[in-house]
């Protein structure tokens, strides 16, 4: 296998190197075949032989690169596949249809580099390049003409037209001439040219020149006026130049030149002809501009804003119309697509807005704008009226309206005279779009003023206004259409009709008292203006009926007649007596006045009836109310009654207070034997004083029923007795004394103990003098001033004492001691002695204030009756 393959190897490398094959005898010639794929290849090319190299199949445009070396003359041609017969056949091929003329360098030798680019003439062509060494019969002697083997090297490549290739090609020029080879052409500042020259024949020169500088060279002057940064002069090797466009050129028309001519200075002489290759590429500007930024920095929400690009340098076309890429909402992220694109924002916000192109290479830059989103614009409103609306009072006046922002509504609010009268806020503002109102008689007649006010979410407000002309198209109202009244021949009469129009502010009144003749020739006898005035006086001269018309007419001119019959009558006609008017008026009155006062006395009567009958009525039910007053006898059962306190009872088996009557056991009851003691004793107070069996002596020790019993016997001995006071709850006072003089008179004993003698004087002590009696005048005065009361009062303390009865000896009085020295108590606060209980029967409660001594009594309940024991404690 491996012996195989390099036989094949050999074989190929003695066809690459083997002499060319000359031509036949029948005068075709038949060249070395080869290929663009075997690039570079190397050739010893005979004398009368040739190489002829397939360049393949090429597009209009399509570039080639070809290095060639060869070591003799040769001629190096360029064929079409249609014409390349032609140099087969040894026909006359040294014509500029049948060769590429641009591309044809006979007699070459040496190193040599040139570009071809595939004309645009013609569509898709095979392309042939062929390597001569031989002498044809129509050279006539131009060429090589063979004559020595010439070893030849040779590359081609297709060469890749950058994106911004401008020209790329080989160019020839006679002595003298010159070629513009790319323009005009207009760069943006910024863009990068980059210039390469290499000449296959000559040396020429090659630069750039505005538009006026290549009308002034090629009207026939010298090069002396170009861009001199873009000189690449006497080019003889291989050139490279990188040119910046300055904003001095920015947008100038520019040419690419190759010059043969003799001059500029430096330059090439133009003596011999030129084949000379030049490219030209750019590397435009990358320089993206929001078209204006400063404009942009605040815009109003929800409004469209256009995001324009234009002004980003692209006079190469360097970026496409999909190259231009927005980011709109700051998220890194591209939005949209577009050299101009329309974006709004909803809501206020700060929004950094990134442009970023992308340029035909591939290449990419992105600029930045921070933009503030607010609400800078007012909300619309519009009512469209353009015209005065004419509306009648009481009539439905309905406005529609149309109002909008760009972010939010926060309110609407339709007026009138300036006086709010519907109001809607963001929850409901569509309701606002409709307006109904009617003028009602408060308003005047005339022009007023309709507001539709709208208020955004940012305050700010927006008014549209719709004139209303009110007019009054109801006549005046009067009281009554016609009026009858009666006037006394010879006196004047007031006429002042009751007429009321709410809606005007103003009323004519016009008077016309003669309605039989048309005093104005209107046609019409009833509107004549005899008078004016809402008030007229009138005096009619002779008796009768007569018509008086009175026209009311209103600011809308909308009038009503109120009709009056008058009955113009004389005195006499109605009075007969013949008596004064004034005085028939005066009695009139009098009567009247007669008459109201006998309907006001028979009011007043029957009012005060109806007083007395409701006042005796009330004093009825007090009296109903008011609680009886007690008996004496109850009174003396509730204090005493009973036996002595110190005359020993007759009924101690049956007493439950022992041997002795309390004054309040009832002892006079008949049914209190029947009683036992432990009934009888309802009060636990009572129940601890008679607790006790033991009879009770009078010199017995104490004990609570002798302290009790000796309390009794104290107050009855007194002379002056306490009122006992007690109130209920329904404060009805309770006539009578409950504690009496007479009733401790009764109960006293029938012999008095005996008084005990009077202390020893203390002799240590020493006697207070008596004070001097008093002198004559004294008594008289004393005697003059007492009241007869206080007399008879001391009268009575002189007489005599009655005589001891019969079988009673008085008992000396003992002197009384001497009184010690008084010294003095602090007073001491006072008791508060009264007793509020609940009845035991009507559980009502009652109030009883205590005398001092008595801390435990028996009282009458003033509700019901019922005797209950009270106590202070």
């Amino acid at each position: 296998m491996r012996s195989s393959a390099a036989m094949v190897l050999l074989l190929l490398l003695i066809a690459v190197s083997a002499p060319a094959v000359e031509a036949g005898a029948r005068g075709v010639i038949s060249c070395t075949p080869a290929d663009i794929d075997m690039m570079p290849a190397n050739w010893n090319i005979d004398d009368g032989a040739c190489v002829r190299v397939d360049l393949g199949i090429l597009s209009p445009g399509d570039t080639l690169s070809f290095d060639v070396e060869s070591d003799a003359a040769v001629d190096i041609l360029l064929f079409a596949a249609s014409s390349i017969s032609v140099y087969q056949n040894e026909q006359n091929y040294r014509h500029d249809s049948v060769w590429q003329e641009e591309s044809v360098f006979e007699s070459f030798t040496g190193a040599g580099q040139w570009h071809w680019t595939a004309p645009s003439d013609r569509g898709d062509t095979r392309w042939y390049l062929v390597i001569d060494n031989m002498a044809h019969p129509q050279d006539q002697g131009n060429g090589a003409q063979g004559g020595s083997l010439a070893s030849v090297t040779l590359d081609s490549q297709t060469i890749t037209s950058p994106t911004f290739g401008i020209v790329d090609t080989i160019v020839r020029l006679d002595v003298g001439e010159h070629a513009v080879l790319a323009g005009p052409l207009t760069l943006d500042a910024g863009t990068q040219v980059d210039l390469f020259a290499t000449t296959m024949e000559g040396h020429p020169d090659v630069f750039l020149m505005t538009q006026a500088q290549l009308d002034l060279y090629e009207a026939g002057g010298t090069a002396a006026a170009r861009i001199g940064e873009t000189d690449m002069l006497l080019i003889s090797t291989e050139r490279n130049l990188v040119w910046s466009v300055t904003e001095e050129y920015e947008g100038t028309d520019l040419y690419l030149v190759v010059d043969n001519r003799a001059g500029p200075s430096g330059g090439g002489a133009g003596t011999s002809i030129v084949a000379t290759t030049v490219v030209m590429d750019l590397t435009p500007v990358l320089e993206p501009v929001i078209s204006d930024a400063e404009n942009l920095a605040t815009v109003d929400v929800g409004a469209s804003v256009m995001l324009d690009a234009s002004e980003t340098p692209n006079r190469s076309d360097q970026i496409p119309s999909t190259g231009f890429h927005w980011d709109t909402n700051g998220d890194g992220i591209d939005d949209t697509v577009g050299l101009t694109v329309n974006v709004s924002w909803t809501q206020p916000t700060n929004v950094t807005i990134r442009l970023r192109v992308i340029a035909e290479d591939g290449r990419s830059d992105s600029v930045y704008l921070e933009i503030e989103v607010s609400d800078i614009s007012p909300p619309e409103a519009d009512i469209g009226a353009s015209e005065t609306i004419r509306r009648d009072f009481d009539d439905d006046l309905v406005l529609s309206a149309a109002f909008s922002d760009n972010w939010g509504i926060a309110s609407v609010e339709w007026l009138v005279d300036g006086m709010v009268i519907d109001s809607y806020d963001s929850s409901n503002f569509d309701d606002g779009r409709s307006f109904t109102f009617r003028f009602d008689p408060t308003y005047s007649a005339g022009e007023h003023i309709v507001t539709l006010r709208v208020t955004d979410e940012q305050g700010q407000v927006s008014e549209d206004t719709a004139t209303i002309e009110l007019y009054d198209s109801t006549p005046p109202i009067v009281a009554s259409p016609t009026e009858e009244i009666t006037v006394v021949l010879g006196t004047s009469y007031r006429f002042e009709p009751e007429v009321i129009d709410p809606e005007s502010v103003s009323l004519d009144y016009s008077w016309d008292f003669d309605i039989e003749t048309d005093g104005d020739g209107d046609g019409d006898p009833t509107n004549d203006v005899d008078a004016s005035g809402d008030q007229v006086i009138h005096e009619f001269l002779s008796k009768g009926t007569f018509r008086v018309i009175c026209t009311i007419t209103n600011d809308a001119g909308v009038s009503t007649q109120i009709e009056y019959f008058v009955s113009v009558v004389s005195t006499s006609d109605d009075n007969p007596l013949g008596l004064d008017p004034l005085v028939l008026a005066a009695g009139a009155v009098l009567l009247t006045l007669i008459i109201v006062a006998l309907v006001g006395m028979v009011g007043w009567r029957r009012m005060s009836n109806a007083r007395l009958e409701t006042l005796l009525a009330e004093q009825a039910v007090a009296e109903a109310e008011k609680p009886r007053e007690l008996s004496l006898e109850e009174q003396k059962a509730m204090y005493g009654g009973g036996t002595s306190v110190t005359e020993p009872s007759t009924e101690t088996a049956n007493s439950p207070f022992g041997q002795y009557a309390t004054g309040m056991s009832a002892a006079a009851d008949p049914h209190a034997a029947e009683i036992s003691p432990a009934a009888a004793i309802d009060d636990p107070d009572l129940e601890a004083l008679v607790g006790s069996s033991v009879p009770i002596q009078a010199n017995s020790p104490s004990s609570p029923a002798a302290d009790l019993l000796a309390e009794f016997a104290a107050d009855e001995a007194a002379v002056a007795r306490d009122e006992v006071d007690f109130s209920h709850d329904e404060e009805a006072p309770i006539a009578g004394q409950v504690w009496s003089h007479e009733a401790a008179s009764d109960s006293a004993p029938e012999e008095s103990l005996p008084t005990p003698p009077p202390p020893a004087p203390d002799t240590a002590e020493i006697a207070l003098p008596s004070p001097p009696p008093p002198s004559p005048a004294e008594t008289e005065s004393s005697l003059a001033d007492e009241t007869p009361a206080e007399a008879e009062a001391d009268a009575e303390s002189t007489l005599p004492s009655p005589p001891v009865p019969a079988g009673e000896e008085e008992v000396p009085t003992a002197p009384e001691p001497a009184a010690e020295p008084a010294t003095e108590q602090p007073p001491s606060a006072p008791v508060d002695r009264t007793v509020q209980q609940d009845c035991s029967q009507c559980s009502q409660r009652f109030e009883v204030t205590l005398p001092e001594g008595h801390d435990v009594a028996r009282t009458a309940c003033p509700s019901c009756g019922s005797i209950e024991t009270i106590s202070l404690t």
